[in-house]
C-alpha cells in the first residue's frame, strides 16, 4: 500500500499476511519533489497494455492563497521502484486540495475521479 508521508514523499508498506504491516523504506517510494508544496492520498493503478504503474496523488502547490492551490499529480514506474513524476494533470487552483483521486480504465478511456471542496 502506499500512502503519503512527511516532506512530500510517498512511502509504502508491505504485508505477507494482510495482517502484519511493515515499511519498505525508501527503495518503494516515489520521491519527493521539490515543485509541490504537499502530497498524499496516493492510489496505484496497474495498466495492462502498457505494463506500467500509474499513481495519482493529491497535491498542494505553493502560493499565496492557501485553500486555492489544489491539484491532482501523476507518476509512473515498471516496477514500483523507480518512478518519474509527470507533474499536474488536474489544476483547478480555485479549490482546496483535492480527497482520493482514483484513476481508472473503462475501454479505451481514462478517467480521474476525487472529491473536490471549493470554499
Amino acid at each position: 500500500t502506499f500512502f503519503g508521508y512527511k516532506q512530500g514523499r510517498i512511502a509504502s508498506s508491505q504485508s505477507y499476511d494482510l495482517l502484519h504491516w511493515e515499511l519498505t523504506g525508501h527503495e518503494l517510494s516515489i520521491a519527493e519533489s521539490s515543485y509541490y508544496q504537499r502530497r498524499r492520498d496516493p492510489s496505484v493503478t496497474w495498466d495492462e497494455n502498457t505494463q506500467q504503474y500509474y499513481c495519482v496523488m493529491t497535491v498542494r502547490l505553493p502560493g499565496p492563497k492557501l485553500h486555492q492551490q489544489g491539484a491532482i499529480a501523476l507518476a509512473s514506474s515498471r516496477d514500483l521502484r523507480h518512478w518519474t513524476d509527470h507533474g499536474v494533470v488536474v489544476q483547478d487552483l480555485q479549490s482546496d486540495e483535492p480527497e482520493c483521486p482514483q484513476l481508472f480504465r473503462i475501454g479505451q478511456h481514462w478517467y480521474i475521479t476525487a472529491s473536490i471542496y471549493v470554499r
